[in-house]
């Protein structure tokens, strides 16, 4: 099985052990036990006051999934642009920058396959958000890794999902309609 993982987050966790769904309570995302046919395997809390939470879940033994929730330094919805030249998205691309380096630092020899923006269909709306897939070796597997960034009100909603590489295009429709599925909180 590939295990997903976000590197930037602390090395301290809490491991949380709902009995069904689990609703984030700042943020009001909730996590139910399945997601299309998706399990959860586990919700971690980061910090202590529980702001910065995910949940992972699993598609058999193929995809591993987890979706981040996590407070942006402000409330997005409201930010100024603090320069002309930085433009409307300074907030998103610098953190998604970020977490690019925190991936790559993880993974030295990890390749960037595709890069760039992306959408994402909630609350009968649409989402502008940040896409990369990386490529890299892991035990003798060429697997993909995606990473999705979008801002939601005050929050980051980051999804980080792993795959073996020969099982892309079954395993990509399965990752949107998760994504679809589980919803973001009005």
């Amino acid at each position: 099985m590939l295990t997903t993982g976000c590197p930037s987050v602390p090395k301290t966790t809490w491991q949380i052990t709902p009995q069904d769904k689990y609703v984030h309570t700042f943020s009001g995302m909730n996590f139910p036990r399945q997601v299309e046919k998706f399990q959860r395997i586990a919700v971690k809390q980061y910090d202590k006051s529980g702001y910065d939470v995910s949940a992972g879940y699993n598609y058999g033994a193929v995809i591993a999934l987890t979706v981040y929730v996590y407070p942006a330094p402000v409330e997005v919805s409201v930010l100024p642009i603090p320069k002309i030249e930085a433009g409307p998205n300074w907030l998103i691309n610098s953190h998604f920058n970020k977490v690019k380096k925190e991936i790559g630092a993880a993974h030295p020899k990890t390749e960037i396959m595709v890069e760039g923006e992306t959408q994402i269909e909630q609350n009968g709306g649409v989402k502008s958000g940040k896409h990369v897939i990386f490529r890299y070796e892991s035990n003798n597997l060429t697997a993909l890794s995606e990473t999705y960034l979008f801002t939601h009100k005050k929050w980051f909603i980051k999804y980080r999902i792993t795959y073996p590489e020969k099982y892309q295009q079954q395993c990509t429709p399965t990752i949107k309609q998760f994504m679809k599925s589980l919803t973001w909180p009005d």
